[in-house]
């Protein structure tokens, strides 16, 4: 390599005496910072926020967590299962404001790597002198000559860096360059004219160059090498991730599937009080008694037929619950269908794992608002049912026999 040669030269002749360190270590910080400057061009991205419009908020969330935990609250403090809920929430919560803060488009604004600096390179400093000595025009060699070691000449080539980098050649589209401007050409135009002119300042001190451009080639090369693994490697972890959160969603139904049932409620047969004479050798007992211990131990009568409409919205709030929970399996499964299918090229199977985690995000919102509400539900139901076997218990007062 160009640059490798250079500098084996270099360390001779300092060996040889024949240049100082302190001629050459300033030279050798400019080469280091101009390689660093090469990898931070190629490692530069924009940052496009992704806007999410979800129509579950985090206060979406805080609130379904505040009726989970107000219905835990009133029916027990210590269920397991209220608990459960709330702490998931507040898990759902973090997640939901650490995927904000971390949702973002990236784009490379040097996308095409050293692809425009080689080009330039070949055209201006090889293919132009090449094209001249073999159809004989030596004069007009000699000025092309001169003009690459002019400050115009320098120009000139920086102007085609950008020009090569804002074709597109397989990395950027028309309407992406009308739109960022490419600022990535103008950066590494900068630092390709950068490179000539410490090579000519090599020249001028030292007597001979450093290959300043050959290193840049060859670290920009490397960086996007690095690149592209990291976009091969990426996409196994994301579906490792995917999977993950899929076995915690079905964990947690799970739990929830598991709470016990609510008990039946009272028919019409059951309703009907059993009421048995009293024998003749009991004592009996007076109707003013009876009525004040009743009145004592029963609640508030409620209506049969109030009790009746409530314990019907709750079974079909119940049951629209239940039809939500299969849309979500369903396109859960539809979204592990399509993780698993066929790989897409590594830029592009990033951008659809990204996808992915979104939507997987925005069903587990959904889950934890649909159990918070089935949790609220469930315990309206069971006061309901609680109510109507308390009224169907107790007998009324002027059907009860007097001896």
């Amino acid at each position: 390599m160009d640059w490798a040669d250079a500098l084996h030269n270099m360390l001779g002749r300092m060996e040889a005496g024949d240049i100082s360190s302190g001629t050459l270590l300033p030279l050798l910080a400019t080469y280091l910072l101009m390689a660093l400057a090469a990898v931070y061009i190629s490692r530069t991205e924009l940052r496009l926020p992704v806007v999410q419009y979800n129509r579950n908020s985090a206060a979406a969330i805080i609130k379904a967590a505040g009726t989970a935990s107000l219905g835990a609250e009133r029916s027990n403090p210590a269920d397991d299962t209220d608990l459960f809920v709330r702490a998931r929430a507040a898990a759902e919560l973090k997640m939901a404001e650490r995927s904000t803060r971390a949702d973002y488009f990236p784009l490379a604004i040097n996308a095409s790597g050293m692809m425009s600096l080689i080009l330039a390179g070949i055209l201006w400093f090889q293919a132009l002198p090449a094209a001249a000595t073999v159809c004989g025009l030596h004069a007009l060699n000699n000025a092309i000559l001169n003009l690459q070691a002019s400050w115009l000449g320098l120009a000139l080539y920086g102007l085609l860096v950008v020009g090569l980098e804002l074709l597109p050649l397989g990395s950027l589209s028309a309407k992406e360059v009308a739109e960022y401007c490419n600022a990535g050409g103008v950066a590494l135009a900068s630092l390709a004219v950068s490179a000539h002119v410490f090579d000519m300042v090599c020249i001028t001190v030292l007597g001979t160059p450093l290959s300043a451009t050959s290193l840049l080639i060859v670290v920009g090369t490397v960086t996007q090498a690095s690149r592209q693994f990291e976009g091969l490697t990426e996409g196994p972890k994301l579906n490792d991730s995917l999977k993950r959160e899929q076995a915690l969603i079905q964990a947690l139904r799970g739990n929830l599937d598991d709470a016990p049932p609510a008990p039946a409620p009272a028919t019409a047969a059951a309703s009907v009080p059993d009421v048995t004479p009293v024998a003749e050798t009991e004592s009996p007992v007076e109707p003013e008694s009876r009525q004040q211990s009743s009145q004592s131990v029963l609640p508030e009568p409620v209506e049969p037929a109030e009790a009746q409409s409530q314990l019907q919205g709750a079974l079909e709030e119940i049951a629209a619950l239940k039809k939500q929970l299969a849309e979500r399996d369903e396109e859960i499964a539809l979204l592990k269908k399509t993780s698993s299918g066929s790989t897409p090229a590594p830029a592009d199977f990033s951008h659809e794992m990204t996808k992915l985690q979104e939507r997987l995000a925005l069903l587990r919102k959904e889950q934890m608002e649909a159990d918070a509400a089935k949790e609220a539900a469930w315990l309206q139901l069971k006061g309901v049912i609680a109510d109507i076997t308390k009224l169907a218990a107790t007998p009324p007062s002027s059907s009860l026999p007097v001896h």
